[in-house]
This record gives structure tokens, C-alpha cells and sequence, in this order.
């Protein structure tokens, strides 16, 4: 009994094969004498005088499944590479956004601190006064930093 991964592998081969079939080389090269092996994955023909014709078959053959390993590996190379620019353009976006945020945070601090500078020349304060002030300016600082200040 074959493994579903044995019979995987056959359909894949099955598949590759069909297409190899469907190229011009195979279409020069076949004679309704030759038929494939699937034990052995090569051409074969019982007559001695089609014998050209499977070496060029088989030649032929060889080098497609070679260059089909090669577009396949292209083809996930690419896809990997698709994948790996799809998460950095990601990321990058995350990165922005958190820029963006931080920003936010730096102007209302900014804002905050010409709001004080203005106000601390219009009032003149006692110390107590100055002191509730300040405790109210390292409060809303603080907010504005961890962007609870709108």
C-alpha cells in the first residue's frame, strides 16, 4: 500500500509528465512505439529500431524535469520573497504608526509647556501656589507621555 505522500509524489509526477508530453521536443521525438515506465520514470520501446528515439526522449526528458526543479525553486524563492516584503512593508507601517503616536505626544507636551510659560507670566504666585502648579503640570506631562492627553 503507498503513503499518501508516495501517492503525492506520483500525481506531481504524473503532472510533469503530461506536460513534458505537450512540448515540441517530446513531439519530434515520439514514435507511437515508445511508452513510459513509472517505476523507473524513463521511456522504453520493445523495438530495437525506436532506440534513438527513447535516448532522445529520455535525454530530453531528464532536462525538463531538471529545469522544471529549477522554475520550482524560482517560483518559491519569489514567493518567499513576496512573503518577506509583505511583513517589512508591514512593520514599517507599524513603525510609522508608533512614530505618528509618539509624536502626538511630544507636541501636546510641547503645547502643555508654552500653556504654563504663558500662564506663569500673566499670574504672579506665592510658593504653595507655584507648588500645586507644578504638581498639576507633572501630572498632565506624564498624561500627555503615555498619550492619555488629548
Amino acid at each position: 500500500m503507498r503513503s499518501e505522500n508516495q501517492l503525492y509524489q506520483i500525481r506531481i509526477a504524473d503532472q510533469i509528465r503530461s506536460e513534458f508530453e505537450k512540448t515540441k521536443t517530446y513531439e519530434l521525438c515520439k514514435s507511437w512505439q515508445i511508452d513510459f515506465d513509472e517505476k523507473s520514470q524513463s521511456y522504453y520501446s520493445l523495438n530495437p529500431t525506436f532506440q534513438n528515439d527513447v535516448t532522445a526522449i529520455n535525454s530530453a526528458w531528464l532536462m525538463y524535469q531538471e529545469r522544471q526543479t529549477e522554475v520550482d525553486e524560482l517560483k518559491l524563492d519569489y514567493s518567499k520573497a513576496k512573503l518577506s516584503d509583505i511583513k517589512h512593508a508591514s512593520l514599517a507601517r507599524d513603525v510609522i504608526f508608533e512614530r505618528d503616536e509618539l509624536q502626538k505626544r511630544v507636541d501636546a507636551i510641547k503645547q502643555l509647556i508654552q500653556v504654563y510659560k504663558d500662564e506663569e507670566k500673566e499670574l504672579e504666585l506665592k510658593e504653595w501656589e507655584q507648588s500645586t502648579i507644578y504638581g498639576r503640570i507633572a501630572i498632565e506631562l506624564e498624561q500627555a507621555l503615555k498619550g492619555d492627553h488629548a
